[in-house]
């Protein structure tokens, strides 16, 4: 080999190559493979192929994105692109040009978990690939104009997928699948911005951090003496830097109790399509194994795909896919819809399919082809020289074995009890991420600003509430479903119209720390209870810091309804003799009917109806709410004098489940109480009324 490229990396490139052990002798790891390990603990796997003309050389690097540091995102990304080319200068050459004349290519594939580069040369040239492969070990490549120019080449790769919703969508499905867990929720490819931040010594951190031989794996695979082959992985590879000890990444899956949801525009779009995501268990479990086989079956034309796609059903087409990380993975179904009206339909086969699987399991037909497919899939990654050397070097770093890697695994016994409970526990709707993509013209709704609401307090109609927020009744009665005839009830939570009267003169005060609503009310001199109305507050409890508070008009009479009963307007179906004396609320249980419940009450079955606009030949539903009336000839006297209902402002990361843990109340209790489902997320700044 000529112009010194016998060199081995230099050690002046580190000072902590220093500390080594012995080396091993080569093992004979099965499958044809053997293994050692080099003084400065590079592990080495060698797999001879004597039919193939070509030689593959793989590296992998402790060195995925999920190593990037919290505060600056993409510096794995901006250091696996720096030592594409091998990372190594050589004066008057283009290292990359060489590699080419050569007759050789290079890649560098990065993952969360793991970095890894490969050089496939024709099997005359190993001397020459582990020379390019052993450059990514030193810092060579680690510039200011190298950083500057790889910046610039990342950044327009962002701005162009970013433009579509092809490759946004599935980066928002992860990230929200992921929620709580950075180093798994970010993206490969970070933002303009993010990229914009990295520096130099970040880079320069970053790699004597990650890509020390200790913390490394190096396959050779193709037609090569393995004498040789050692002879010259010592040579080339024995210098590098030793670096210091890997650490695991711990990994914790993400609590999730609740859908996660969010929408996507897609301009070129003229039909919907929808991505779903369930977060699955650390692989090597039987439960993930059978979730492995529901995931490859439900995704199969023969499932999910003959029910949703084709002629007069919803979808267009349907695609499956599934991850293979480090502590939990991906399954992630993708669909395109045939109209505006798919995607709920979509929906609900999706929910169909999983039922019957969480019920029923797998037919012994469907295990059999989920297996020959993930077979097939395996065999098809090892198929050539290079498949074989990159998936052995990522394999051996993330804890694999090569017998285990080259091996086709014997299939495991999982009995169709296994599949049923795995995705029932796994693949429910509570579990999963939604990402709905739209044609132009839709709003994703975490980026909606929020409605105002309005808090029912006793003795209010919708009458009061329309005049107070300068709009009507029937505007009010369609935002929210009602039929304008029948009463509203305190606790209820309305949606109305945004005003000028509610957009200019209301101010929002932070709760600081020490903060109370008397001191509040009075620095705005407000009444307490106005302050606490018009908030949704109980001004018995306390508020904590952080919580955003809407602060009335000065002069505000202390109740949201504002104004009196002689002033209340007379329109809306709602007379104030319905709404003086709101009574008490009963939420029917199973097995009870009208009948018994007016019994129970000391009323008539027939007030009882006239209270809740039902007719004679109505069906009362379990956990519907009924309006108590009071006895004849006389008054509860207890709707005015109750304190207005406790209401929990949404904070980012909370879920519905927690806020009924910190209020002790059922999640079902919750979302009656609120008229929202368990299946939709809620929104930061959104208000819910805790039931009692």
């Amino acid at each position: 080999m000529s112009i010194g490229l016998c060199a081995a990396v230099s050690t002046a490139t580190s000072t902590e190559d220093e500390s080594r052990g012995g080396g091993t002798e080569q093992d004979d790891v099965g499958q044809g493979a053997s293994s050692f390990t080099l003084p400065n603990g590079l592990r080495v796997i060698l797999l001879p192929d004597r039919d193939a003309p070509v030689l593959s050389v793989c590296s992998a690097f402790d060195a995925g994105a999920r190593r990037d540091p919290a505060h600056r995102p993409g510096v794995a990304r901006v250091v696996a692109e720096l030592l594409r080319n091998g990372g190594r200068p050589l004066e008057g050459q283009d290292v990359g040009a060489l590699l080419a004349r050569r007759g050789g290519t290079a890649e560098v594939e990065l993952t969360h978990d793991a970095l890894t580069s490969c050089v496939t040369v024709p099997s005359s040239e190993l001397e020459f690939a582990l020379w390019f492969e052993a450059g990514r070990f030193g810092r060579h490549a680690l510039t200011a104009e190298g950083r500057d120019r790889v910046v610039a080449e990342l950044s327009a790769e962002f701005e162009r997928q970013d433009d579509l919703a092809s490759e946004r969508a599935p980066r928002r499905l992860r990230a929200l699948a992921f929620q709580g867990r950075p180093s798994y929720a970010r993206d490969v490819l970070a933002s303009s911005a993010q990229l914009a931040e990295v520096e130099l010594s970040d880079l320069d951190r970053f790699h004597r951090a990650h890509f020390g031989a200790a913390q490394a794996v190096v396959t050779v695979v193709g037609d090569f003496d393995e004498a040789s082959a050692r002879r010259l992985v010592e040579q080339q590879l024995g210098s590098a830097p030793r670096g210091a000890a890997g650490t695991p990444l711990e990994f914790e899956p993400p609590v999730q109790t609740t859908e996660r949801f969010s929408m996507v525009e897609d301009p070129s779009a003229r039909v919907p399509a929808v991505w779903y995501g369930w977060v699955l268990p650390e692989a090597g479990t039987e439960v993930r194994t059978a979730l492995e086989l529901v995931a490859v079956a439900l995704g199969s034309e023969s499932r999910l795909g003959s029910s949703i796609v084709g002629p007069r059903r919803p979808a267009q087409s349907l695609e499956y896919g599934l991850t293979n990380e480090v502590g939990a993975s991906l399954f992630s179904l993708y669909a395109v819809g045939t109209g505006a009206a798919a995607l709920g339909a979509i929906e609900k086969a999706v929910d169909a399919e999983l039922t019957k699987v969480g019920q029923y399991g797998l037919r012994p037909e469907e295990v059999r082809a989920a297996r020959s497919t993930l077979a097939q899939q395996r065999a098809l990654e090892l198929a050539s020289n290079l498949g074989r050397a990159r998936a052995l070097s990522r394999g051996v770093l993330l804890g694999g074995t090569p017998e285990a890697i080259l091996s086709e695994p014997e299939p495991a016994e999982i009995s169709n009890v296994t599949l049923a409970r795995a995705a029932r526990e796994y693949l429910h709707s509570r579990r999963r991420t939604v990402i709905e993509i739209y044609p132009k013209g839709w709003q994703d709704p975490w980026q909606t600003p929020m409605p105002v609401y309005h808090l029912v307090s006793a003795g209010e109609n919708l009458g009061r509430i329309a005049a107070m927020h300068q709009t009507t009744v029937a505007v009010i009665a369609k935002m929210n479903g009602l039929d304008p005839k029948k009463p509203i009830y305190p606790g209820q939570n309305l949606k109305v119209p945004r005003s000028k009267a509610t957009t200019v003169k209301a101010v929002v005060h932070t709760v600081r720390s020490g903060d109370t609503l008397t001191a509040i009310a009075k620095k705005f001199n407000v009444s307490v209870q106005s302050l606490a109305d018009a908030n949704g507050l109980d001004p018995k409890r306390p508020i904590r810091p952080g919580d955003e508070l809407r602060v009335p008009p000065r002069g505000s009479s202390g109740k949201s309804g504002g104004g009196s009963s002689s002033s209340q307007p007379s329109g809306g179906g709602q007379g104030a003799s319905q709404q003086k004396t709101p009574g008490r609320v009963h939420e029917v249980k199973a097995g009870e009917t009208l009948g018994g419940i007016a019994l129970k009450y000391g009323v008539s079955t027939a007030s009882l109806s006239a209270a809740n606009g039902l007719g004679r030949s109505t069906t009362i539903r379990v956990g519907q709410k009924l309006q108590i009336p009071s006895p004849a000839g006389g008054s509860t006297g207890k709707g005015s004098s109750k304190s207005p209902p406790t209401v929990h402002q949404v904070r980012s990361g909370e879920t519905l489940s927690g806020i009924a843990k910190r209020y002790r109340v059922t999640v079902q209790s919750l979302t009656r109480a609120n008229g929202i489902s368990e299946k939709k997320p809620i929104r930061v700044g959104q208000r819910l009324v805790i039931p009692r």
